[in-house]
């Protein structure tokens, strides 16, 4: 579970390097688009950590109950 955390937190930084960004552009000039590869990139992390925080949720709740 360990390297779980670990791999959710790494995702987290190229999310927020690509998001951060992109909400500056969208803000400052809504005119421009943001590019639909970095949708694309940030869809495919953002789900990596749902994933993985419901995975260690799991995880947690299992061990939990094996200790009860």
């Amino acid at each position: 579970m360990e390297k779980l955390i670990i791999f959710r937190m790494f995702l987290c930084f190229p999310l927020f390097g690509s998001i951060l960004p992109d909400i500056g552009i969208w803000l400052s000039s809504r005119t421009e688009t943001i590019p639909l590869i970095h949708l694309i990139i940030e869809t495919t992390l953002l789900i990596s950590v749902v994933i993985c925080s419901v995975r260690i949720y799991i995880l947690k709740k299992k061990k939990d109950n094996a200790v009860l």
